[in-house]
């Protein structure tokens, strides 16, 4: 019993431990479960939709009577069965029989005709027509035998093909004979060839399929807006191939279409989790959300794009959304994968839409690739659709060329009205997908990092230094992201407003200070630590109230970390025995990504130069202070949660070096005292606040 109940409490922990890791597991995997049933569900609703709208408008049924007159959608050759069927049976009736030839009665149908040569009928003839035959005077008897001997002779030679009444006659006809001799000549030569030709039904029957084979398929051709079948005719199984052919919708749900579409979507949803894993990207709620939103607009639009013969050029918008929202090589999957099933499910039956439609997802998808990343303006992104929308149409009507449909002026207009009017829409809905979904486009970046926008306005007027310091930190880490092939337009806006939070309370901040002025000297050390301090607070409210995006406010929670102001706490300490530290240092949390740990490296080396002022005497300086300052930074721990290597450290170093060279290169300077000075906020040379 004991034994027992030690190796239940053994392994009790381990089942613990086991389920805690699967319910973190699935925790980690519960967006994309989510996101990835939602997209099951639309693309569902999308091919059920599409089904449903064929089959009221123009389905039909294989047997009964068309509900509406069908033209033809697209030029097309198809096999008319019924006629071909036709042609064939007419040709083998024409076939009355094979006739064969037997070589022992052509034996005796020579003996019989040299007896009867000889006047001799004896057991030859049947007895009514030898009866007959007796009747007739010697001379026509004589007459009547020599004809009957003259023409069986003439068949005896020849093939068995050659015989027939109408043969048998011409022959007759040059004998002289009366009508009435004629007749009893006929019966007689009829009565001695039958055993000799006759019909072999197997050989008729093979001869009968040859002469079918060797009939032709009757190939038709049916023109864009010919009528296939008129309202009210009955719809054969011919009509009915043609119908679905051309795309026309039966009004049986296809579930064997549904169920490779579903397959096909299963998996590549599953390589699509695989793939983002291994590329370590993650999304966050509101980007999965977006996610399924553009991908779900991008799959209805490709639906009505059908209905005008836009061969689906409704994916445009979709993947203009893609590709600025997302890295280039997850959004390539995603449009790509997404553009084909797009095309499964909207299409139908008709296999040339699918190509149609599964080709400009694939231009897209390689051109969107090459251009797409690179927009920065609306305006550019609009003739960048245009331009990726123009090569799709002319490679789609290159395949219509190749798949022998139909091209015209008319298709040509309506695919380039197409790609502008999907263009449009793509720029138009574009700011609402960012401020819904709160998403970072390198578009909203640019008009974010504007100096018209109405916070950088304010900081311009009532913080100037703020905002140029601002704007320093930005050249800074901009350069620097460039060369770590990080998101520089995020990096940039992110520094124009890490520091908006010091609008509040501008004056207390050294780069707004007046020279002889500072707004601490009347404070004491808490006071003055919570004011600075609070800019980070400020910042964020502020930023909630001009909307400002999330991981613009990143930047600002961010920036400092859990730094403490070591000054005001040294001060404070000399006047106070106990006191927490705490009290004087930046709620945090330290950088989580690469972009904001670059921006506090910026901040923190821009001041720490700053406040070196005249004793910056040339690069050996500006290289100690660099160094000094993310030297810091690090044994402290701020780049605890960032990715950053030893190599990327070092580039992030040089790059600050060689800007800051670039900016301080003309100024005139002082000797450098042995002891470097403090600012009025206690930030030493290091760029550390102290």
């Amino acid at each position: 019993m004991n034994n027992g109940e030690k190796s239940q409490s053994r392994q009790a922990p381990r089942t613990a431990v086991s389920l805690a890791g699967l319910q973190s597991y699935f925790s980690k995997l519960r967006n994309q479960v989510f996101a990835s049933l939602a997209l099951v569900f639309v693309l569902t609703a999308v091919y059920a939709g599409s089904w449903w709208m064929d089959a009221g408008h123009s389905s039909f049924m294989q047997g009964e009577p068309a509900p509406r007159t069908y033209y033809s959608r697209y030029r097309m050759k198809y096999v008319d069965e019924q006629a071909t069927r036709e042609l064939r049976q007419k040709r083998q009736e024409n076939l009355l029989g094979v006739l064969v030839r037997e070589q022992d009665a052509m034996s005796e149908l020579g003996k019989n005709l040299e007896r009867l040569s000889a006047g001799e009928v004896g057991d030859i003839l049947p007895s009514d027509l030898a009866a007959l035959l007796q009747e007739l005077s010697a001379p026509a008897r004589k007459r009547v035998l020599n004809a009957v001997t003259d023409i069986g002779s003439h068949f005896l030679e020849r093939a068995p093909g050659d015989y027939g009444a109408d043969a048998v006659w011409r022959l007759l006809d040059k004998t002289g004979l009366n009508s009435a001799e004629k007749n009893l000549a006929f019966q007689i030569i009829d009565n001695l060839m039958k055993p000799v030709a006759m019909i072999d039904p197997g050989a008729t029957s093979e001869y009968r399929s040859y002469i079918g084979e060797q009939v032709q398929p009757i190939e038709r051709t049916i023109s864009t807006g010919d009528v296939i079948i008129r309202e009210g005719e009955i719809i054969t199984p011919d009509i009915g191939a043609i119908l679905r052919s051309q795309g026309y919708t039966e009004r049986v749900f296809p579930y064997e279409g549904y169920l490779v579409l579903l397959v096909l979507a299963l998996a590549w949803l599953v390589w699509y989790w695989w793939y983002q894993n291994r590329s370590s990207y993650r999304l966050q709620m509101k980007e999965w959300g977006f996610l399924v939103t553009a991908l779900s607009a991008g799959w209805v639009f490709q639906y009505f794009s059908r209905f005008y013969g836009g061969e689906g050029f409704g994916i445009l918008a979709m993947g203009a959304w893609l590709f600025l929202c997302f890295p280039a090589h997850i959004a390539f999957q995603l449009v790509l994968g997404a553009g084909i099933l797009g095309a499964l499910a909207t299409a139908g039956a008709s296999l040339t839409e699918i190509i149609l439609s599964s080709t400009i997802a694939l231009i897209l998808a390689f051109l969107g690739y090459l251009l797409l990343p690179a927009v920065d303006r609306r305006r550019r992104l609009f003739w960048s659709l245009a331009v990726i929308g123009s090569v799709s149409a002319a490679i789609a009507l290159m395949c219509r060329y190749g798949l022998g449909l139909d091209i015209s002026i008319r298709m040509a207009a309506t695919y380039v009205l197409s790609v502008f009017f999907w263009a449009i829409l793509a720029v138009a809905l574009l700011p609402i997908w960012e401020s819904i979904f709160d998403i970072l486009t390198p578009t909203r970046l640019v008009d974010l990092s504007h100096p018209s926008h109405p916070l950088l306005k304010r900081l311009q007027l009532e913080a100037p230094g703020t905002y140029h310091h601002s704007l320093m930190v930005g050249t800074l880490a901009e350069v620097a992201a460039e060369k770590l092939m990080m998101k520089s337009l995020l990096v940039k806006a992110g520094a124009y407003y890490h520091d908006i939070g010091k609008l509040r309370r501008p004056q207390f901040f050294v780069e707004n200070q007046q020279a002889g002025e500072n707004a601490h000297d009347a404070l004491a050390p808490t006071m003055s630590a919570l004011v600075i301090v609070s800019h980070v607070r400020d910042g964020l409210e502020m930023a909630r109230k001009y909307k400002l995006p999330r991981r613009i406010c990143d930047f600002i929670q961010e920036h400092h970390g859990t730094t403490c102001l070591q000054y005001f706490f040294k001060k404070a300490r000399s006047s106070e025995q106990e006191i927490p530290v705490e009290q004087f240092c930046y709620p945090g949390p330290k950088p989580a990504s690469r972009e904001t740990a670059l921006i506090m490296l910026a901040d923190s080396v821009e001041a720490a130069v700053r406040s070196a002022g005249s004793t910056v005497l040339d690069t050996r300086d500006i290289q100690d202070i660099v160094a000094d300052v993310i030297e810091t930074k690090v044994q402290e721990g701020q780049m605890d949660h960032v990715d950053l290597t030893l190599r990327e450290i070092s580039v992030i170093r040089e790059s600050f070096i060689e800007s800051l060279r670039h900016m301080y290169h003309t100024r005139q300077v002082k000797p450098v005292d042995e002891k470097k000075p403090q600012d009025a906020q206690g930030r030493g040379a290091d760029g550390t606040k102290i």
